[in-house]
């Protein structure tokens, strides 16, 4: 369905109505959008100038991305993904996700450590503070990421391939266990699906709010496991890579699961020839002490405020 905007002598009001809606260069950028806004923005993205659209803070590369994003083309490879997802969901392959997850062992990646060390990636934050500090964890994230990431080509680089991981997140079968309970599924979901709450995690006076990938219960126990989906083709640090670490981290908190046992999995994934695959597993828990204070300390400068402590009861 085509979208009318006004004529080409009313494109200065709507380039005002662009501007006024707060930070929407940044909203576009997000998960926040509203279908209202998707109608509005594709219609906007297709017939504004790019001096137009300069003026809100979009580039031409960023508009191509965001029609890319909001109404994706059909690619020849999506239908050999479909292909590959039915190929994936197999016993076989359920079981052996699962024996990673609940493992004596910790990861299943076994090398070198990031290139950055933590003190690296503090050093790094204590001079770039974040311009926006916002309540998501993928706005903590994003910042994280950000610090090991200078070049803005490199950023913008990172952006256009949020997609095409995306695209490969999408057909990851969810695992299933009679053992554990599935309580909360975040990936692939729409706004309808409420954010956790993180009071432990303050920002501004507000809770962190977040969306894990995939949370279940034990049965028998009463143990958390999070799951968090990724899709990468670079190579794997034996000790994950930050923002990966501070996503868990955070997760970890969500009230829900306060003073409950959580274990913490990341799991990576990537396409190729046709064929979905497991590339390797991270893994973490909410109660290890060196864990929990290198992502607090990257969370006080985030935030912007003193050293604060996480009361026990609140892990």
């Amino acid at each position: 369905m085509s979208i009318k905007l006004p004529p080409a002598s009313s494109m200065n009001a709507l380039v005002d109505r662009m501007s006024t809606q707060a930070s929407l260069a940044e909203r576009l950028m997000g998960d926040r959008l509203t279908p209202a806004d998707n109608r509005f923005l594709l219609g906007a993205l297709r017939n504004l100038r790019s001096d137009e659209l300069e003026e809100v803070g979009i580039t031409e590369s960023e508009r191509r991305f965001l029609l890319e994003k909001f109404k994706p083309t059909r690619q020849p490879w999506h239908t050999e993904l479909e292909k590959a997802h039915a190929e994936v969901k197999s016993r076989k392959l359920n079981a052996i996700r699962w024996d990673g997850f609940l493992g004596d062992g910790g990861s299943s990646v076994y090398g070198s450590p990031y290139r950055y060390s933590h003190n690296d990636v503090v050093a790094a934050a204590k001079w770039r503070p974040s311009r926006k500090v916002g309540i998501r964890v993928t706005d903590f994230t994003d910042w994280v990421y950000s610090l090991y990431h200078e070049n803005r080509n490199e950023i913008s680089l990172a952006r256009g391939r949020r997609l095409e991981r995306e695209l490969v997140r999408r057909y990851v079968p969810v695992p299933t266990n009679d053992a554990w309970e599935r309580i909360y599924k975040g990936m692939r979901s729409d706004d309808l699906i409420p954010a956790k709450t993180i009071t432990a995690l303050m920002v501004s006076g507000q809770p962190l709010l977040g969306k894990p990938d995939l949370v279940y219960r034990e049965r028998s126990s009463d143990r958390i496991l999070i799951v968090e989906i990724k899709a990468s083709d670079k190579t794997i640090p034996c000790d994950g890579w930050p923002n990966l670490r501070a996503q868990l981290w955070a997760y970890g908190h969500i009230d829900e699961w306060k003073g409950k046992t959580v274990l913490l999995v990341g799991e990576i994934w990537w396409y190729n020839a046709g064929k979905i695959f497991l590339r390797g597993r991270l893994r973490w828990r909410s109660d290890d002490e060196d864990f929990n204070r290198r992502n607090l300390e990257l969370f006080d400068l985030y935030r912007g405020f003193g050293v604060t402590q996480i009361s026990p009861e609140s892990r």
